[in-house]
């Protein structure tokens, strides 16, 4: 996973790898956001495309739970990606995630390790993006 060019393990997230984050401990939700991170820092893909989609999750999340409005972001971002592929990783993890969400008994508790897992993406994108920047 820290192989800077990427193996064939690394350049694709599975809906595995998102129900680990999202049902494991700590450690593994943070080491697979960072997986993420890597993946949408070697396609550059803005801070901004990133946090749009967060601005959409944080909504959801400040408005109240409803499953109606999270369902709704899987068809957002199957447009968003199909308008931009470089944002392919960022739409499987909604995806999955969404999936993941939606067959669960506890919802709203997956929602918000979700929200932190996401926030964790954004994280550390943006820290490789600083990094990135001052090579």
């Amino acid at each position: 996973m820290h192989d800077q060019k990427g193996g064939a393990s690394d350049s694709k997230i599975t809906k595995k790898e998102i129900s680990r984050a999202l049902t494991g401990d700590s450690k593994t939700m943070i080491d697979i956001a960072m997986k993420i991170a890597k993946l949408l820092s070697k396609v550059d893909v803005s801070k901004t495309q990133v946090r749009n989609v967060f601005g959409s999750l944080k909504s959801i999340q400040m408005s109240g739970f409803n499953m109606d409005k999270f369902v709704l972001l899987k068809p957002r971002m199957h447009y968003i990606t199909s308008r931009n592929k470089k944002l392919d990783p960022l739409g499987r993890v909604v995806s999955y995630s969404v999936d993941i969400i939606s067959d669960s008994e506890n919802k709203e508790d997956l929602f918000e390790r979700f929200c932190y897992f996401f926030e964790a993406i954004l994280a550390y994108h943006r820290a490789l993006q600083k990094e990135i920047d001052f090579e």
